[in-house]
This record gives structure tokens, C-alpha cells and sequence, in this order.
């Protein structure tokens, strides 16, 4: 059985590395209350003056958070090749 206390701390740490490596800003992570299984981070996108909320799945998987019950997957991993990152998976 895992331990809630170091599942959050590993889901923190993945989310800080996801924030630095964009240059944004970590603003919140926490336990998702509608679901405990799940995180919400935010943090803030300097470049285009946007705050970004993202749920975080208990496997890992990134959903940018539109409003409105909308959202879209959003990869983790930048592009190697071009240093950008897309939205959505394809």
C-alpha cells in the first residue's frame, strides 16, 4: 500500500519540475477535493500574462484545465527538437 504523504510529495516534485522547466511560476498544488486520488496545480505563464490550472492523475497524465468542465491533455515532455511544448498530445 502507497503512502499519501510521499504520493504527494513525488506528484509535487514532478509538477515543480514541470513549472521550472517552462519558466512559470508554481503558484498551488493540492489534493484534488472532489477526488483524493487526483492533484490540481497552478502556476503562471509570464510570457503570456496566463495563469495555467492543470489536474494531475494518479498515473501521471496532465489535463489543462479550460473552464467550464473543458480540457485538453497537455504533454509533459517538451519537444526536444524545437524546445516548445504543444498543448495537446497528438
Amino acid at each position: 500500500m502507497s503512502n499519501p504523504i510521499d504520493d504527494f510529495r513525488t506528484a509535487r516534485i514532478g509538477f515543480e519540475m514541470f513549472c521550472e522547466v517552462r519558466e512559470w511560476q508554481l503558484e498551488r498544488f493540492v489534493v484534488n477535493s472532489k477526488n483524493s486520488e487526483q492533484y490540481l496545480g497552478t502556476c503562471f505563464d509570464n510570457e503570456h500574462a496566463e495563469r495555467k490550472t492543470f489536474l494531475i492523475s494518479k498515473s501521471g497524465k496532465y489535463y489543462l484545465l479550460l473552464g467550464d468542465k473543458k480540457f485538453v491533455p497537455y504533454s509533459y515532455v517538451l519537444d526536444s527538437f524545437s524546445g516548445e511544448y504543444s498543448h495537446a498530445e497528438k
